[in-house]
């Protein structure tokens, strides 16, 4: 990590003739921000993650409640959720680039496919972590709350997902963090409008532009420590 900070701090025209780099700038990253073309890779990823860690949550707490309690098709369920895991990341491009070319649904070749994406890959992650925490409740709380005449969707929210939600915080920013470095999936399906940073660091790298690569890694790594750093404070501050 240290070195990637350090080669970002270099200009690579210059240092290709000498051994050792004379000096230091800032060039790589004053051309990030300042340039949109170069910026938008970065607001594309922090924007697609951001979609597909909020789906992923919507989805992946229902569904992990019901596995939790071996309610009516939770192993199903279980089993469907779980089934991209077990695929690499370019089977599952492959299947949305098939269900979705030429489907009554066309959502391949638009910016909404790699949230998508991002959403099936990493769904398996949120689900088992939030599994894991529901089975650590038993359901004496529930049966508690129906006691004093509250329902069991209303004693979920008041009480089991406010019990829950250190962990889903922690299991919603994994699942952003991952997405924003995805790059197995995103190769086969992203497009110039919604171009992310792990490809533009690829595109760098291999157009010869390394200050430029370096500095999106860096910056890909400070967006990656912000996210579990706020979300291990939100987290402490619900416990």
């Amino acid at each position: 990590h240290i070195n990637i900070v350090w080669l970002s701090l270099v200009d690579h025209r210059e240092w290709y003739t000498e051994l050792i780099p004379r000096a230091f700038t800032l060039d790589n990253y004053v051309t990030l921000f300042r340039e949109d073309s170069a910026f938008r890779p970065i607001r594309n990823s922090v924007w697609m993650s951001l979609v597909a860690a909020v789906c992923c949550l919507a989805v992946g707490l229902p569904a992990a409640y019901l596995i939790g309690r071996n309610r009516i098709g939770g192993r199903w369920i279980n089993v469907l959720v779980m089934l991209p895991w077990a695929l690499p990341g370019t089977v599952v491009a492959m299947n949305l680039i098939a269900s979705f070319n030429d489907s009554w649904i066309p959502l391949y070749n638009t910016i909404y496919i790699l949230p998508l994406a991002y959403f099936v890959r990493f769904l398996p992650l949120l689900t088992r972590m939030a599994t894991a925490s529901v089975t650590q409740f038993d359901g004496t709380l529930i049966e508690a709350g129906q006691t004093l005449g509250a329902s069991r969707g209303y004693c979920f929210r008041r009480i089991i997902v406010p019990l829950m939600l250190p962990s889903l915080v922690a299991a919603t920013a994994l699942v952003f963090a991952s997405s924003l470095g995805e790059f197995v999936a995103t190769i086969l399906l992203y497009t110039p409008s919604n171009l992310p940073i792990a490809i533009q660091i690829n595109q760098e790298w291999r157009g010869s532009g390394l200050g430029s690569a370096f500095a999106y890694s860096v910056l890909l790594m400070i967006l990656v420590t912000v996210t579990f750093l706020v979300s291990r404070r939100i987290g402490s501050k619900t416990i």
